[in-house]
């Protein structure tokens, strides 16, 4: 899809440098609302950046066949008369012929190679509509493989040797391939192992095949084309301008404010000294090149070479002022003033969801608050009872008769939630617990985030509803709910570091979340691990694992701080000391979890980095110096240690209860 001013941005590259023959442009994302559309930019993409460059004439890059700095054919033009004189495009490349792919690199080497003159653009803008499956992704990486079909019609063309192949397959070899495969290993889904198995697939295709001569067979071969070897023969005769002896480098002078380009600085290798006046101000080194620069080329150079400073020297006033003016055009042209921070597209359905095990007061100030609670999105409440037998459940919901209760008798929060997304209804699906109070303009402002169709999950701010002993306090001194009052989103790219784990804790909790119910039906997603959470042996860590798997599968998961609750914590220090040893043990079965289920390594260095810092903080609270009281110190240890075993307890008892269907 091209931008409304992308044909006069390569009219106008066209226009200003008569010697151009190709010019390229910035391709970005149309959209991103897939995983598999994510993985393609994570790959690089079609864009090449938001720098315009040019090329001088034959160089390494265009020798050693590495063109696909130059971007894509979905974003190209060339001048009619160059592209004729360099035989066109072949017809036994590209899509619909059996190489797949490769024709716009091979018009590209043949423009560079013929020493022509080439533009990277990018204000001529297009928007490109990636693959929305891995499935399309893989078949298109798999065309990657025309590469090698390109590069045999350049040797074939007398345009590049076989010593040229074999640099750029010993950089696939030893540096791209290894890499992907390495890092999709130690971080599992960040980008599938069959993406860049499908490269690897397509270029050994195209080399056991032949792919190209199997393609000149059937389509024919090109035209006419223009062999250029090392030492220039074929390439276009340009008009060398003040030329020097070999190895000599010329000396110039360019005037800032006069007309450029200056006319006594021709196509050598120069040192050209930049003057305002007669104030010499910086000095750049110019390469040898088949044609003269253009103006647009010495504007950039010199702004690149002298900064605001020039803008400067040209006027009266100092470099701060002309840097503070600058700033305030750049305001005054991109800034827009802030839109409503609630969503204005139309409303959605929503089911917020409670799991309660025997808590009637806490349960009936939380229903309190949300039955009274006023959206624009129509929503529907439904609570679980975790232990029906009991009948304190009951009893408060008919207290409320909206809200729609649902039993579930296998102990465990994960068990009572996923009863009650698979009674839910809505389009988001909402979750807090039973000693959580909501606030005005909660659900609106917590829903905002879903107008982006990339964001599955978003967590809200927890905040404390009173603090009034000292268990409250040490709660949120040492593991506050809250994840602070700043906006973020956090993708599996951002903890794609090999030995960094992903950290899921950081992002949010159920006690205030919300997520799209179709990630449910999500092979890589999913319900909520069972054998995690309040109830279990294990303790707590269902709600991290199911934001790890939203972030592994490629989804973004946003943090709201605006969409706030106020939640009760533990009034006495017994139920403080186990719910800090609940946290503990349920981390560790996290980590043993994704290492077990999605072997995910860095679950061993993280385990390592928890059991260090759990042992320091226990002896520092023995001797009295450490920042944790020693109770809170004594549970971190005690969770830790218990944590495998839980681990092992919590698999045992789902496996003799069963899974939620």
């Amino acid at each position: 899809v091209p931008h409304e001013r992308w044909t006069a941005a390569l009219a106008a590259a066209f226009d200003e440098q008569p010697d151009l023959a190709m010019a390229t442009g910035l391709v970005v994302p149309y959209a991103l609302d897939t995983p598999a559309q994510h993985v393609f930019e994570r790959l690089g993409g079609f864009g090449r950046g938001f720098r315009r460059h040019w090329s001088n004439g034959p160089s390494p890059v265009s020798s050693g066949l590495g063109v696909g700095e130059w971007g894509t054919g979905a974003n190209m033009a060339f001048r009619r008369a160059s592209l004729e004189r360099v035989g066109g495009f072949d017809p036994a490349l590209d899509v619909g012929t059996p190489t797949g792919g490769g024709g716009d690199l091979d018009a590209f080497h043949r423009v560079l190679s013929a020493g022509m003159t080439a533009r990277y653009e990018p204000s001529a803008i297009v928007f490109h509509d990636h693959r929305r499956s891995m499935t399309e992704l893989a078949a298109q990486l798999r065309n990657n493989g025309a590469l090698w079909s390109m590069m045999a019609a350049a040797r074939s063309a007398g345009r590049a040797s076989v010593a040229d192949t074999a640099r750029v397959m010993y950089w696939y070899a030893t540096d791209r391939w290894p890499r992907a495969f390495v890092r999709a290993w130690l971080v599992p889904n960040r980008v599938p192992v069959r993406i860049p198995a499908a490269e690897v697939v397509g270029f050994a295709r195209a080399a056991a095949r032949n792919e190209y001569r199997a393609s000149q067979a059937i389509n024919g071969a090109a035209a006419y084309d223009v062999a250029v070897d090392s030492s220039g023969a074929g390439a276009p005769e340009v008009d060398r301008q003040g030329g020097s002896e070999s190895g000599a480098v010329a000396v110039g002078v360019a005037e800032v404010t006069a007309a450029l380009p200056p006319a006594d600085v021709g196509s050598g290798e120069e040192l050209v000294l930049l003057t305002c006046g007669r104030r010499a101000i910086g000095r750049i080194s110019v390469p040898a090149r088949p044609h003269p620069w253009c103006a647009r080329t010495w504007r950039e150079a010199i702004i690149d070479e002298c900064g605001v400073g020039v803008l400067a020297e040209c006027s009266d006033r100092s470099v701060g002022e002309v840097r503070e003016v600058a700033i305030a055009r750049l305001l005054d042209a991109v800034y827009r003033p802030r839109a409503s921070h609630l969503d204005e597209r139309a409303p959605c359905s929503a089911s917020i969801v409670i799991a309660t095990l025997d808590r009637p007061d806490d349960l009936a100030a939380c229903l309190a608050s949300v039955v009274a609670h006023t959206s624009r999105h129509a929503f529907e409440v439904i609570v679980v009872d975790n232990h029906p037998e009991s009948g304190l459940t009951g009893q408060v919901c008919a207290r409320f008769p909206s809200v729609r209760r649902v039993d579930e008798p296998r102990r465990g929060a994960a068990y009572a939630r996923n009863a009650g997304f698979l009674a839910a209804s809505g389009d988001v699906i909402v979750t807090v617990d039973d000693d959580v109070r909501v606030t005005d303009g909660w659900l609106d402002l917590l829903l905002t985030s879903f107008r982006r169709n990339d964001v599955m999950v978003v967590c809200g701010n927890v905040q404390p509803l009173e603090l009034r002993n000292q268990a409250q306090f040490d709660f949120e001194a040492i593991s506050p709910l809250s994840k602070g009052f700043r906006p973020f989103e956090s993708r599996w790219a951002q903890a794609s570091r090999p030995w960094t784990a992903f950290p899921a804790w950081d992002l949010g909790a159920t006690a205030n979340l919300a997520f799209r119910r179709s990630i449910l039906c999500d092979p890589e997603v999913g319900l909520l691990d069972e054998a995690l959470g309040p109830g279990m042996p294990s303790g707590v860590g269902e709600d991290s694992y199911l934001l790890y798997r939203v972030a592994r599968a490629g989804w973004t998961v946003c943090y709201e701080p605006t969409a706030y609750v106020w939640h009760r914590h533990r009034d006495t220090v017994k139920a403080l000391d186990t719910q800090i040893a609940n946290y503990y043990s349920g981390h560790v079965a996290l980590q043993l979890t994704t290492l077990a289920r999605d072997h995910d390594m860095r679950a061993v260095h993280r385990l390592a980095r928890v059991s260090g810092y759990v042992a320091i903080s226990r002896i520092k609270a023995l001797v009295g110096r450490g920042p944790v009281p020693p109770v809170i110190a004594s549970a971190q240890l005690r969770g830790t240690l218990r944590g495998p075993l839980n681990y092992v307890r919590s698999q045992r008892r789902v496996r003799r209860e069963g899974r939620s269907r």
